[in-house]
C-alpha cells in the first residue's frame, strides 16, 4: 500500500468525524460558552468602573426585578406585536409569491431574482434603505404621496412607527420564506392536482385539501425559524428608530442592548437575555405541540 493510498484511506475513515468535531467545537465556543456566561452573569450585580469589574452575588434578585419591571412587560408586548406583525405579513406575501412562481412558466428566473433581491442586502443596509424611503422630508414614499397628502412621519409618529418597522422587517424576510415554501410546493406531485381536477375540484379546494396538508411540516418549521429570528432581531429597529419615538418601537432586544451597552447593567441585562432564551425555547415547543398534537408528538 502506497503512502498516497494510506492518506486517502485515513481521510475517508476520519473526515466525517473531523468535520463534525470541528463544527461542534465552533458551536461550543461561539454559542454554548457565551450562553453559559450570560446565565452565570444573571445571578450577579456587576459594576464596571475605570476598566475594572466588581461582582456581587445576588441570587435571583435580577429575575425578581425583571417581573416587577413595568418596562419589561411593555417591551415584551411590543416585541410580540412586532414578531406577529412581521411574521404574518411576510408569510402571506411569501406564500403568494411562491404559489405564483410555482405556476408561471415564462420569465420564472427573472421574477425569482426580483423577489430574492431583498435577501442581497444585509439587515443594516436594508434598515438604512428603508429609513431613506420613510424620511418625511426627502423620502421616496412621501414623494409619491405628496399629491394626495401632507408628509407622513413614518418613523416619528408614535401611532405608525411600529407599522413602519414591521413592514421593513417583513420585506427582509420574504425571500427566505418564499424559497422555503417554493421548495415545498415543488415536492407535491402534479398527479394529485390533475386527479382532483378530474373529480371536479376547483383551485381553492385543491389548495385546502392538497397543498396545505402536504406543506404542513414545511410551514411549521418555517414559522418556527422565522418567528425566532424576528423575536430576537435588533438591527432593523436599531437602524430605523433605535426604539423610538417615545419607546414606541422598543423591544426586549433593544432594551437589553440599552441596559448592557449604555447603562452597563450587565447583571439585569443578562437576566433579560436568559428570559429571551427560555421564551424562544418555549415558543418552539409550543409550535411543535400545536401542529403535531394529532401525530403523537
Amino acid at each position: 500500500m502506497t503512502f498516497r493510498s494510506k492518506i486517502s484511506g485515513f481521510i475517508d475513515t476520519y473526515f466525517e468525524v473531523f468535520s463534525i468535531s470541528l463544527t461542534l467545537a465552533v458551536l461550543f465556543s461561539v454559542v454554548f460558552i457565551p450562553a453559559v456566561y450570560v446565565i452565570y452573569s444573571s445571578f450577579f450585580k456587576k459594576i464596571l468602573s475605570y476598566g475594572q469589574t466588581e461582582e456581587f452575588f445576588i441570587g435571583l434578585s435580577n429575575y425578581f426585578r425583571l417581573f416587577s419591571d413595568p418596562y419589561f412587560w411593555k417591551f415584551l408586548s411590543q416585541n410580540l406585536i412586532y414578531t406577529m406583525g412581521s411574521l404574518v405579513v411576510s408569510f402571506f406575501l411569501a406564500f403568494a409569491c411562491a404559489l405564483a412562481l410555482n405556476k408561471i412558466t415564462s420569465f420564472k428566473g427573472f421574477f425569482r431574482g426580483i423577489i430574492i433581491l431583498p435577501w442581497v442586502f444585509p439587515p443594516v443596509v436594508a434598515a438604512l434603505l428603508w429609513r431613506w424611503l420613510f424620511n418625511d422630508s426627502y423620502g421616496l414614499i412621501n414623494a409619491l404621496l405628496r399629491p394626495v397628502t401632507s408628509p407622513v412621519l413614518w418613523l416619528g409618529n408614535v401611532k405608525i412607527a411600529m407599522f413602519s418597522v414591521i413592514i421593513t422587517d417583513a420585506w427582509t424576510r420574504i425571500p427566505f420564506m418564499m424559497i422555503f415554501l417554493l421548495a415545498g410546493l415543488q415536492t407535491i406531485p402534479n398527479d394529485l392536482y390533475e386527479a382532483a381536477e378530474m373529480d371536479g375540484a376547483n383551485i381553492f379546494t385543491c389548495f385546502r385539501y392538497i397543498t396545505l396538508p402536504l406543506l404542513k411540516s414545511t410551514i411549521v418549521l418555517l414559522l418556527l425559524i422565522t418567528s425566532i429570528f424576528i423575536f430576537r432581531t435588533y438591527v432593523i429597529i436599531g437602524g430605523l428608530t433605535k426604539g423610538g419615538p417615545a419607546q414606541a418601537t422598543e423591544t426586549l432586544t433593544t432594551y437589553i442592548f440599552r441596559l448592557t451597552m449604555e447603562y452597563w447593567d450587565i447583571g439585569y441585562g443578562s437576566a433579560l437575555s436568559t428570559f429571551v432564551l427560555i421564551f424562544i425555547l418555549a415558543l418552539g415547543f409550543l409550535y411543535l405541540r400545536i401542529f403535531y398534537k394529532g401525530e403523537g408528538f
